[in-house]
């Protein structure tokens, strides 16, 4: 039985690494088009990683429902907030939470240029989990800095 239970074990891990190596050049693409859609102000850009029932949680618990809400954000947030200047979204780990289910954290940091003209870094903690749908990886919940 505990042979039963090894091999299991040692199935779905390689059946996780074989996903997690399918999902891996969509997610850091995503990461790093989202970077450039912020210094474009590009709302629709942004949201275009999300599924069509995404949600994205906010540092203060407010949660923005949907692929178009999350653009609505974007598109409001660029009138308002500083030019980002450079960013970065680093990966620190994925795990799998089911054959089409991924759980991505890491670090988020923006260079941005206040009012006052001078640059300050924002940034922090993010978990991101994807979902494959179709051929594409979308993001279905999104807590962030």
């Amino acid at each position: 039985m505990f042979a039963s239970i090894a091999f299991a074990a040692a199935l779905a891990q390689a059946d996780c690494e074989a996903l997690k190596g399918q999902a891996r050049a969509a997610i850091e693409h995503a990461n790093g088009d989202f970077v450039r859609a912020l210094q474009a102000r590009d709302a629709e850009a942004i949201a275009a990683a999300y599924a069509d029932d995404g949600v994205f949680l906010l540092p203060d618990g407010k949660v923005i429902a949907g692929r178009g809400a999350v653009r609505d954000l974007y598109a409001a947030a660029a009138a308002a907030t500083p030019p980002v200047l450079s960013g970065a979204i680093e990966t620190e780990g994925l795990a799998c939470g089911g054959p089409d289910l991924l759980y991505e954290w890491g670090r988020g940091r923006l260079m941005v240029r206040g009012a006052d003209g001078v640059a300050a870094e924002r940034g922090g903690p993010y978990l991101t989990v994807w979902r494959r749908i179709g051929t594409e990886w979308k993001i279905v919940r999104n807590l962030a800095f």
